[in-house]
This record gives C-alpha cells, sequence and structure tokens, in this order.
C-alpha cells in the first residue's frame, strides 16, 4: 500500500460540502514540490470530523485520483506534498450534478506558482461560472510549465485518472506525462 495521506479544510456553505485547502502528502513529507487543478473534489471525504491537525485541516480519504497524481508527481516513491486546487470547491462525486452546484472558496492569492503544476479540468474551464478563475490560474502557470501551450484553447487538461491509468498506454498521454514530469 502506498503511504499517501490527504488533508484539507472542511466547511459546510449554504448546505454544500466544501473541500479546499487540500495536501496529499506523500511519505510523511509535507514539502510542496507541486500544485495539481482540477474540476471539484470529487469523492475524498472526512475521515474523521472531530479531529483537526494544526493548520485546521482534516484527514480525508485518499480517491482513485490522488493515487494517479501522486503516481504522476512521483510523491508515492520519492516524498513531497501536492497542493490540489480545484475550479469549484464543491464536494459532490457526480460532476454533472457538481456543475450546477459552483463554490469557490480557496484563496487564489496564495497559490505557490514556483513549483511544477500539473492542469487537469478537461473542458470545463470553459464553463462560464468558472472561467475567470481557470485563466487566472493558467496565466500563472503556464510560463513555468513547458507542457502547456501558451495557447490555452491547445490544452487536452488530460484528468490525472485517465492520464495515468485508463489512458496511459496512448501516445498523447505517454508524451504528456513525460514533457510534465521533465518540470519536476
Amino acid at each position: 500500500m502506498k503511504e499517501l495521506k490527504c488533508y484539507a479544510y472542511w466547511h459546510i456553505i449554504d448546505g454544500v460540502q466544501c473541500r479546499f485547502g487540500t495536501l496529499l502528502v506523500g511519505k510523511g513529507n509535507e514539502t510542496i514540490v507541486g500544485n495539481c487543478i482540477m474540476k471539484n473534489p470529487g469523492s475524498s471525504k472526512p475521515i474523521n470530523s472531530l479531529c483537526l491537525r494544526f493548520d485546521g485541516r482534516m484527514d480525508f480519504s485518499v480517491d482513485a485520483t490522488m493515487y494517479a497524481i501522486a503516481d504522476l508527481f512521483g510523491i508515492d516513491k520519492n516524498g513531497g506534498a501536492v497542493r490540489i486546487w480545484n475550479l469549484s470547491d464543491a464536494r459532490e462525486p457526480d460532476f454533472s450534478q457538481a456543475t450546477k452546484i459552483i463554490r469557490q472558496v480557496d484563496d487564489i492569492m496564495t497559490f505557490k506558482k514556483d513549483v511544477p503544476t500539473y492542469i487537469g479540468w478537461g473542458d470545463f474551464w470553459k464553463d462560464e461560472k468558472v472561467s475567470v478563475k481557470a485563466r487566472m490560474f493558467f496565466e500563472m502557470v503556464q510560463p513555468g510549465n513547458s507542457y502547456l501551450d501558451a495557447n490555452i484553447d491547445n490544452n487536452p487538461f488530460f484528468h490525472p485518472l485517465y492520464l495515468m491509468r485508463y489512458g496511459r498506454s496512448k501516445n498523447e498521454c505517454k508524451a504528456m506525462i513525460e514533457s510534465f514530469r521533465a518540470n519536476i
């Protein structure tokens, strides 16, 4: 079993469960080695909502997407932490439902742009409810991440689970993984 932990902030806002400030930690090393920006928090949920860490985050379950992120960044083998960001912080595993309940809680001003960043939000960035935030992220990270084309429209933004599992044997995914890892 991989030595991965997930910690995040958890609030219910207007009746919507929100997860933000997510840290995916490999081998107990919380040094941030990268960012991953996706659509929404998905299925990861609090393990014990009564027990807070020193920074106010809770323990969360590690879902399949997080294992793919750990593999992409190599934190499952080498340690380190990936800060996970989302275009919407509403926790909803069914993405078709998640698009109906957009919540943006995480403060983009705390984004650490001097580390490799993988963007895996698919075409959700085009949704008018999140496009401003998506473009802000893209403009911050594209210059320092050579795997990204300077034109936002020319990027596939593969979801990490597709990239690292389902599409991994496809040439376009192989090329993306290799190009991204060159930044690490």
